[in-house]
This record gives C-alpha cells, sequence and structure tokens, in this order.
C-alpha cells in the first residue's frame, strides 16, 4: 500500500449511451487554451468540450461529448483519472468500471493488476484470460509516460489527438474487462455487456472511413493489431540448436556465422572468452572464440528482443490503484490501471568447437589387436597441429580440434616382428560432421560415407562425433601380380604355389582377401576374377615354385609346362627373392611383388602387288595340319578375332581392308596356314606349294613370337611374281626414311648368307608411287642401299630363294636392329614371295634424360628383364647393378 497525494487530478469523460451525432470527418479546429477547448461539427454543434478548473485543494478537468448533458452525473459515463503520486510523477490511468464513481481521497497502490476482478465472482479461468488480454493492451496499446502536473495540462490541452487515443484505449479495457472482447482476432468485439460500446461510440466515429487518421475508429482499430501482432515473432529458426565452430586457420581462432535470429538482434555468451557479434541488417550472428569447448559442456548464446511501449525498457510496468474507500462501499468507487514497458523475448542456442574424439585399432589378418603399435598424425597445412602420437588399442580418445587434411603415419619402431610397416596414408576430417570426406584408396557406402582407406585396409567406423580408424596390419607378405605386356595388370589369373616337395601350399583367405598360410586351408588355387593380385602372408621360410595355371582371355599362357614356373624363396627374415636363370641364384626383391606378364597374340598378313597394297584379296585360315578351317568374328574392316568356341561364329572368310592388312587377334599359340582363295584382277592365285603361307605363333618367357620374330608380327604376301617389299619403322609404326641397309642372299653351299649388289631401278609408273626400286646387279651394283620413303621394292629376284635384309647403320636417334630381328622372306619355285618384312628400331636415349627401369620377374622361366619406360641411361654397368638390387614397383 502506499499513501497518494490527496490533491487528485481528475479527468472525467463522459459519453452519453446514445452518441450518434459525435462525427469521424470532424477535426479539431476553434479556441484552444489550458481554459476551454471545443470541438464544434459542421452544423455548428458542440460534439466534445474540455474544461478544467483549479483551486487550492484538487484540479478538475471535464472532457463532454454533448455540452449539454455532460454535466447530468445520473448518466452513464466514462472517466480518465491523472494520480500525482509520491514520487513526483503523474500517472494517466484507465477506468476499469463502467457504472462507478471516484473519491477525493487516499489511494491504495499496487504493482500487479493480478488482482483488479477479484471483486467480482467470475471463475479463476475467466479472470486470468482478461486479465491476460488487458496487459497485452497495455503493453502493445497506448499509454502516455508519466509527466509531471503542468505537462499533463499541456498535453491534454495541446493535442487533440491524444484525446481520441484515450477514448480508443478507455472502450478497449472497458471491452475486455465486461467481457465483450475474448480476443484481438477481430475488430468488431462479441459484445455481452450492458451496452455496446463499438456500435454506439467507436464505428460511428470513423468505422466508414476506417483508414482516416484521427477517428477513434482509426485508433482502436490500431491497438487491436498492435496487441495481436505484439505477442508474434518474426521467424527465428537459429535458435534451440547445437553449432559447432569451425576452425579458421587465417585468424588462429574458432568462428561461425549463425543466421536465422529474427528479431532476436541482442546477444549475450555466458562464457566471457566466447564473443558474439551481431550484423543487424542481416540478422547474423558471428560466433567466434579461442579455446576449445566440448560439445559436451556447450556454451550458450542468448539472444533477446523487446516489444513494446513506454519506458519501462528492462521489462513490463503494471500499476493498479483502488481508493482506500472502496473497501467501505464497494459498489460505488472506482478501479484504476497503468501500463507500460517492453515485454523480453528470449531465444538461446548452444556452440561448442570442432572437436573429433580420434583413435586406432590396429588389427591383424584375423582382426586380432596388435599391441603397443604407435601412430603419428601432422596436420598438413597446419604447422602447429603436428607430431600428434597416437598410442592404438586403448580405450583413451585423442580429441583433433582441427578439420583439415592429416597425414597418418606408423611409428616404425612400433611395428609388431613379422609385419609390414603400413604406407603413409592421408586423410580428410570433417570436425563438424566428424567425419572422413576423402582418404588415398577410399571406398564409400550407399550413403556416400568413406568406410575405408588403402583399398580396404584401413576401415572407418562413426559413432557420434567419435572416429575410429581400423587399420589391418598385414605380416610381411608379397604378391603374385598379373600384368600384361605394357604393365597393365590383369584381374582373374590363376595361380597355384608349391612347396619344395611339389606339394600344393593350403591357405586360408583373411579380411583384405590376403592369403594366409594355413596348414588347415583349404584354398590351394589362388582365384578371384576380381583381384590383379594376390597378397601372399605367413610363408614360412623355404623355397616355393609359383605355376601359372590359367588366364582370363584374351591372353596366352605359354605351351611348354616349364615356362608357367617361376621359383621364389622366402628367408629367415621373411623377405622375398626370385630365382634368377641367368645368374642361376635367388635375388632379393625389393618390393616384394613378383610380376607375372602374359601376351596377347596378334598377327598381320599384308597383301602387295607391284609394291602396293591390294585390298579385297580374300583368305582363309587353317589349322596346323590342314583338315580344318577356322573362323573368326570381324571387328572392323580387315580386322578379326578369333574365339575358341568356334561353333558361336560364322564367318570363315578372312578380307583384306584398304591398307592391304588381315589382322587376326587372340589365337591361341601353334602353327597356322593361310590360304589365299580369292584375288583382284589383274592378279591370279598363286599356285603349287605357295597356296598355302605358314604361320606359326610361340608364347614363351619373351613373349609372342610369329614366325620366329618377336618384333615383326606382319607377314607380307606379294602377288607380283619374284617381287618383296621392305619396310623400316619406328615402335610407334613411323615410316624412317634414312639409314642403310644391305640385302644378303642364302647360299646353300656356303651354308650362310651373303651380300649383294644392288642398283636402283626407274619406276614405270607399274609400281607403288611410294617406293623406292631395286633389282640385283653384281657388276655395276653396291651393296648397301638407303630408304628415302620408308619403303623399298626388289623386283626380279631368283625363285626358290631365302632373302633377308641386315640393317648396317640405323636412322639418326635410333638404335640398329640386331641380325636376329632382321626382315626375311622366302621366293618358291613359281615366284610367290611371303615373310616377314618390317624392321623395327628402337629411339636411342639420351644420357641426360631423366629414366628409370622396371625389373618384371617372368612367371614362366623366372629370369629377369628389363621393361623400359620413357627413356633410359644408357650406363651398362650402373644397369647390371640396378637390375638385381634396385628393382622398382
Amino acid at each position: 500500500m502506499k499513501k497518494i497525494f490527496k490533491n487528485l487530478l481528475i479527468f472525467i469523460l463522459f459519453f452519453i449511451v446514445g452518441i450518434s451525432s459525435v462525427s469521424a470527418e470532424a477535426m479539431f479546429t476553434g479556441t484552444s487554451s489550458k481554459n476551454l477547448f471545443s470541438l464544434k461539427g459542421s452544423d455548428g454543434q458542440t460534439l466534445l468540450t474540455y474544461n478544467w478548473y483549479s483551486n487550492s485543494t484538487s484540479s478538475i478537468h471535464k472532457i463532454c461529448a454533448n455540452e449539454g448533458r455532460c454535466k447530468t452525473v445520473t448518466e452513464s459515463y466514462w472517466s480518465f483519472y491523472s494520480v500525482h503520486t509520491d514520487d513526483g510523477k503523474d500517472y494517466i490511468l484507465y477506468c476499469l468500471n463502467m457504472d462507478k464513481d471516484w473519491a477525493n481521497a487516499e489511494m491504495n497502490q499496487y504493482g500487479s493488476i493480478d488482482n483488479i476482478l477479484d471483486y467480482t465472482s467470475l471463475p479463476k479461468a475467466e479472470k486470468d484470460r482478461r486479465i491476460a488480454l488487458l496487459k497485452q493492451l497495455l503493453l502493445f496499446g497506448d499509454n502516455e509516460d508519466p509527466y509531471n502536473s503542468t505537462n499533463i495540462y499541456d498535453l491534454i490541452a495541446n493535442d487533440p489527438h491524444c484525446q481520441i487515443r484515450l477514448i480508443a484505449m478507455q472502450s478497449l479495457v472497458w471491452e475486455i474487462i465486461e467481457g465483450g472482447r475474448t480476443s484481438f482476432d477481430t475488430i468488431e468485439p462479441d459484445w455481452n455487456g450492458p451496452y455496446s460500446i463499438y456500435k454506439e461510440v467507436v464505428y460511428p466515429n470513423g468505422g466508414s472511413t476506417p483508414n482516416r487518421v484521427g477517428t477513434i475508429y482509426y485508433y482502436y482499430k490500431k491497438y487491436i493489431n498492435d496487441a495481436k501482432l505484439g505477442e508474434q515473432k518474426n521467424p527465428a529458426t537459429a535458435f534451440n540448436k547445437n553449432y559447432v565452430l569451425g576452425y579458421d586457420q587465417a585468424n588462429n581462432r574458432y568462428k561461425k556465422d549463425i543466421s536465422g535470429l529474427g528479431d532476436y538482434l541482442s546477444c549475450e555468451s555466458t562464457d566471457n572468452d566466447v564473443k558474439v557479434n551481431v550484423n543487424e541488417s542481416r540478422g547474423i550472428a558471428t560466433v567466434t572464440t579461442s579455446k576449445n569447448i566440448s560439445s559436451e559442456t556447450p556454451v550458450k548464446i542468448t539472444c533477446k528482443y523487446y516489444k513494446g511501449t513506454g519506458i519501462a525498457s528492462s521489462g513490463e510496468s503494471f500499476i493498479y490503484f483502488r481508493f482506500k474507500n472502496a473497501d467501505l462501499v464497494p459498489n460505488y468507487y472506482q478501479d484504476m490501471v497503468y501500463g507500460n514497458g517492453y515485454k523480453v523475448f528470449e531465444a538461446s542456442f548452444n556452440v561448442s568447437t570442432e572437436n573429433t574424439d580420434f583413435a586406432i585399432k590396429k588389427v591383424d589378418a584375423d582382426g586380432k589387436e596388435l599391441s603397443k603399435v604407435k601412430f603419428r598424425l601432422d596436420h598438413v597445412t597446419n604447422t602447429s597441429y603436428r607430431n600428434i602420437e597416437i598410442q592404438a588399442n586403448t580405450d583413451i580418445y585423442y580429441s583433433l580440434r582441427y578439420s583439415g587434411e592429416y597425414t597418418v603415419s606408423e611409428i616404425a619402431s612400433t611395428v609388431p616382428k613379422g609385419y609390414e610397416r603400413l604406407p603413409d596414408f592421408k586423410i580428410k576430417i570433417d570436425g563438424i560432421s566428424h567425419k572422413l570426406t576423402k582418404c588415398d584408396g577410399q571406398r564409400t557406402n550407399n550413403s556416400g560415407d568413406i568406410v575405408s582407406c588403402l583399398n580396404n585396409q584401413v576401415g572407418v567406423e562413426y559413432s557420434g562425433n567419435t572416429l575410429v580408424l581400423r587399420v589391418i596390419n598385414t605380416p610381411k607378405n608379397f604378391k603374385i601380380m598379373k600384368v600384361d605386356s605394357k604393365g597393365n595388370s590383369i584381374k582373374g589369373a590363376e595361380f597355384e604355389l608349391l612347396d619344395s616337395k611339389n606339394n600344393p601350399v593350403k591357405f586360408k583367405i583373411a579380411s583384405g582377401n590376403i592369403y594366409t598360410y594355413d596348414t588347415a586351408g583349404t584354398v590351394t588355387v589362388l582365384s578371384n576374377a576380381s583381384l590383379p593380385s594376390y597378397p601372399i602372408s605367413l610363408l614360412p621360410e623355404g623355397e616355393y615354385s609359383i605355376v601359372e595355371k590359367s588366364v582370363p582371355y584374351p591372353y596366352s599362357i605359354p605351351t611348354n609346362d616349364a615356362d608357367r614356373i617361376t621359383k621364389i624363396k622366402i628367408d629367415s627374415k621373411r623377405n622375398l627373392l626370385v630365382f634368377d636363370s641367368k645368374q642361376n641364384k635367388y635375388v632379393a626383391s625389393t618390393d616384394a611383388t613378383v610380376r607375372i606378364t602374359n601376351y596377347t597374340t596378334k598377327f598381320t598378313i599384308h597383301k602387295v602387288g607391284n609394291g602396293s597394297p591390294l585390298e579385297g584379296v580374300q583368305f582363309e585360315l587353317y589349322n596346323g595340319d590342314k583338315t580344318a578351317k577356322l573362323k573368326a568374328n570381324m571387328t572392323s574392316s580387315g580386322v578379326y578375332n578369333y574365339v575358341d568356341d568356334q561353333s558361336t561364329v560364322e564367318n570363315y572368310v578372312y578380307i583384306t581392308n584398304s591398307n592391304g592388312d588381315i589382322t587376326i587377334n587372340n589365337i591361341p599359340a601353334g602353327v597356322y596356314w593361310i590360304k589365299e582363295v580369292a584375288t583382284i584382277p589383274p592378279y591370279v592365285l598363286p599356285t603349287g606349294n605357295a597356296v598355302y603361307t605358314q604361320i606359326e605363333v610361340e608364347v614363351d618367357s619373351k613373349g609372342v613370337s610369329i614366325n620366329g620374330s618377336y618384333n615383326n608380327n606382319t607377314i607380307e604376301i606379294s602377288n607380283t611374281p619374284n617381287s618383296f617389299n621392305f619396310y623400316k619403322k619406328d615402335t610407334d609404326g613411323n615410316a624412317l626414311t634414312t639409314g642403310k641397309y644391305k640385302l644378303q642372299k642364302y647360299d646353300k653351299e656356303q651354308d650362310k648368307y651373303v651380300d649383294l649388289k644392288l642398283v636402283e631401278v626407274k619406276n614405270d609408273g607399274t609400281y607403288n608411287a611410294n617406293t623406292v626400286l631395286y633389282k640385283v646387279d653384281e657388276k655395276n651394283g653396291k651393296i648397301q642401299f638407303t630408304l628415302t620413303k620408308g619403303m623399298a621394292t626388289f623386283i626380279d629376284m631368283e625363285s626358290s630363294s631365302t632373302y633377308r635384309i641386315i640393317e648396317t647403320v640405323a636412322p639418326e636417334g635410333y638404335t640398329k636392329a640386331s641380325t636376329k630381328d632382321t626382315a626375311t622372306v622366302y621366293i618358291d619355285e613359281y615366284g610367290n614371295a611371303s615373310g616377314l618384312l618390317v624392321l623395327i628400331d628402337q629411339k636411342i636415349v639420351k644420357e641426360d634424360d631423366s629414366a628409370y627401369a622396371e625389373l618384371i620377374i617372368n612367371i614362366q622361366t623366372g629370369k629377369q628383364r628389363i621393361m623400359y619406360a620413357a627413356i633410359i641411361v644408357l650406363v651398362i654397368g650402373i644397369i647390371a647393378g640396378l637390375i638385381i638390387y634396385n628393382k622398382r614397383k
């Protein structure tokens, strides 16, 4: 209770029930002073008057509608009161009771309006509903700040709109208290009181022009909408969430921009080390910190916004005044309220910093954990976050504070005895999702999550903010890798491993498709159509033989059984050695890989006439004893693929293309015969023994040979009697036009080849224009000849003779072809010529060029050979050592 000055400043406004003459269009005009303010309508009738007088004890303020009746106190009236309190403030109050009077007496003041309807018999729920509506109206509608006495007079006298606003607010207060308004969802109330204030007072004063400013209806509608919208908030999607701050390496701090604040634009952190900066125009809160914040103990960010009117910016302010005399005569004396302020809305979210709990599990091929293994993590870009040591197989998780790329290294000194050190590999961690976004040799599931690295050797497991790498630590082992002639891997080959007693070695297949030695194993053949290599582990010390069992189509394995075997040895330190037949001893394999080369077969028939290719010549292919025609599928003009299942093929006629060629791929090793069955005019078919041309295909440790040559697989057949062509090319098939050569003929009596002298012959237009013509002239000719067009045609050669061409000087930049790789041709008794007539040269490697050599151990013999990459340094002594000891994978 608080004592109020007895000198009450009283505003009394009488509204007669049946006011119909108040005009919405009337504006406040006329004279104005502190003594009198009059409002007249268009007809000159006084509609509203304001008057006040003061004496030594009180000041009376009166606002009347229809001046002739406003002094009739027996009519229903409305009253506004201004109360001057002990703290020197003047409060303009709204009356709660439509039919009660006021008294010039002391008042009780309450700091709440929760008991304003205690004098009624309303149910508590209804009373609470009305009080809640009233609070909403007072908070978001209209009120006047407390003034001193002088300012209140000026306010009423000098601001006619203030009077209209007070009338509109008072109308709404009475509607709520009397139960005439149940919400702010509609403008028109659901009135249940003595009479409808809305119909009698509000709507007639501006309802027909609702958007006109200054009428009672305008403000009445405005306060309803303000109260309705006051409790509504703009969408704020940022709250009730947990955010993870990412590491901002450039500024050495954690940071995150959080959008969706809505109206909540004043944000504070519960932790002084976590800063919040709000960009109000964008509705974004930028949260930064330099400390590490765990997701288990996040920092709370609380954001606020204030909505309402008045001066109570820190909250709500409601005052309830009641005359003391009202306790004696409760049905007569008036109750009054005041309210203003800002309602405070709060919302919050939590923040933590990126922090992935990281662990490594190290297991063997059977899933058994290996003890005392350690790893090191190095952040690739953040130099201050390196040399992080991780102990494998513990219950302790390392908290990684930063996202980004890491290098994972197994510490060599902790690798268990007899096991391989895991190669270094990279992983990329997203510290917000706590998942890998990238790793070497990654595999993903259907959801796109990385589930393994290093081709399944490292499993990846996720659980909340925990990331675990499960590393399969393989024992020292070796691999059998199947490759083609270019070093590309081949999937699906089958092998068998025999011990020193030629007994099959038994395996079980462990995790990661590792063939693990096991005397109780059931696997003896290494076979998997999807694998290009077979890792073999725990093989005991001893000597073994790798036997090639089969190879996928279209590759061929050697015909000779001995060529299918490679001998290896496992020493006491589990190192792999491969037997070298040249050195007749085992040689260490530094990368523990035996590469087994397989080849695809191919030969070409080149048909010419007068030195030019002949298109449309037809051939048939026969087996070794000429008892069966062999068929193949044509894949393009002149190109055919042999298939083992001859029943699936219809074609058995082979036709030369525009280059005069027939190429047959993938034919098994063996002896074959090609027979010309149709030619083109003016040429005729060969006769006698020349009807058939023999083709011998062999596969051995050196590769594929056609009629004994590993370099040349093209057999030329000439339809010009006693004539043949010679071609000089590089390994890419390009013609070489320089160098020097000589033609030799086999002398049966001397059992050797002898040189022939040649002269160049002028082309009469009969022969290919892109060739140089030569014939034998022992008197005038020269032993050496040159190629100016990459091709030479020899005419008038002897029948029943064998010739060959030797390279004496290689073209510049190329190595000279050896005698065993020379071009050879045979001319039968009828003058038909056929033979291998393409001589191929290798490019020379400059000494100052970079180079490397790859050592390939052929499974067929265990022999070493050098597979040259682009170029190689020709330092014979160094290479001899490197071949043995420095084989590169």
